[in-house]
């Protein structure tokens, strides 16, 4: 286990760091020019191209190699999240824990690995062709790291659960949550149609969504603490 998350964390630092060096030589102007003539990974893969050249690696081969590991990730990402709508789907038609009754025939529908996975993908889909995908996009970067500090929050219960010093986990669950949070009530804010912006309802769900959820989780995790004090 510690291998595998040890070297999970270093190849995240070191996409972070990909993911700066890409960026850092844009100014406005060029990247605006760049955005005329390429998408987005077409831009991101250029940066680190001419980044590779100044270490004796051609632009072309290092643009090439970036989009591929873009694409990598891309599709994990996709494969990760269709299996977790699955697990999701399944979970909420099993029957409850401690119950004696049989699940009927509609939990035992809902339950099944290729019904689960068929409306996974029917979502997904449904959000590609009616453009939903691009709407709610810009939730993406706060509920990802939501996703991180919500972890450490588990980690650290584990931790005190255990007896142990669980100070190195706290600090930086704290420090993501303040900030993935304030992320999201900001998105919020920017699209309830307050003042001169307009309103975007699918953001405003979403992001409310998000915002109960975490908030339900930090109040079961401190009740979980105090119970246990």
């Amino acid at each position: 286990m510690l291998p595998v998350s040890y070297g999970s964390m270093l190849i995240e630092g070191l996409l972070g760091m990909m993911a700066v060096v890409s960026v850092a030589w844009l100014s406005r102007d060029i990247l605006a020019d760049q955005m005329t003539q390429m998408n987005p990974v077409q831009a991101f893969a250029a940066g680190l191209g001419q980044f590779g050249e100044s270490l004796g690696i051609g632009a072309e081969y290092g643009a090439l190699f970036v989009s591929l590991a873009v694409s990598a990730f891309l599709l994990t990402t996709l494969d990760t999240a269709t299996r977790l709508a699955r697990f999701t789907w399944q979970e909420m038609a099993a029957p409850r824990e401690g119950s004696e009754q049989a699940p009927g025939p509609v939990r035992r529908l809902f339950a099944n690995p290729w019904v689960a996975t068929g409306l996974s993908v029917a979502v997904a889909a449904q959000l590609c062709t009616s453009g939903g995908a691009g709407v709610i996009w810009p939730v993406f970067g706060a509920s990802n790291q939501l996703l991180a500090a919500l972890t450490l929050l588990v980690v650290v219960l584990y931790l005190m659960h255990r007896g142990v010093n669980a100070l190195a986990a706290i600090i930086p669950m704290v420090i993501m949550l303040c900030v993935s949070v304030c992320g999201l009530v900001m998105l919020l804010i920017a699209n309830l149609g307050i003042g001169e912006g307009e309103l975007n309802t699918t953001l405003v769900v979403a992001t409310a969504a998000l915002l109960l959820l975490s908030t339900v989780l930090v109040f079961q995790s401190f009740r979980c603490l105090l119970r246990r004090r």
